[in-house]
């Protein structure tokens, strides 16, 4: 029911994936091993859950029947994406920048987000707004990346 009985269960996530520093941060237990070796772990009660994003759940659970995505909670952090180039190239680096200002600044970047077809299906499948939500801190994000503007960041 709250952060804290989340903070009970051990959490098994690949060792790789910048989410283990993040969740241990937050308070969380967590136990790694190779990822394709969670899914045989978490079937032997080695832990008590995976976190996946919401776009790979679905494909885990289509290859492992035996697992099922969790239907009521959803645990948000800040995570970032970014375009990189060349950095010979600071025309395009610019350009792509101003382009995707402008498309935040009038709506066609969120719009076309929402709508994409893949996008949508995610959105309805995972239901997100009647999940309860638990958010927790990102400590790995740069300062630079702290000081990004709140509007881009899909879920805040």
């Amino acid at each position: 029911m709250t952060l804290a009985d989340l903070q009970q269960l051990t959490i098994g996530q690949d060792p790789g994936w910048s989410d283990v520093k993040v969740l241990e941060a937050g308070g969380f237990k967590v136990v790694t091993a190779p990822y394709e070796s969670l899914f045989d772990m978490v079937e032997r009660d080695r832990f008590d859950c995976f976190l996946r994003g919401a776009h790979e759940a679905p494909t885990d659970v289509a290859k492992h029947p035996g697992l099922a995505v969790e239907q009521d909670l959803l645990i948000v952090y800040p995570f970032t994406s970014f375009f990189f180039v060349n950095r010979e190239n600071a025309k395009l680096a610019e350009d792509l920048e101003t382009g995707l200002k402008k498309a935040y600044a009038d709506g066609s970047f969120m719009a076309y987000f929402k709508n994409h077809p893949a996008i949508k299906a995610l959105f309805d499948q995972a239901r997100f707004d009647r999940r309860r939500r638990f958010d927790i801190p990102n400590p790995l994000l740069t300062d630079a990346t702290r000081a990004i503007p709140a509007e881009y960041w899909e879920g805040r």
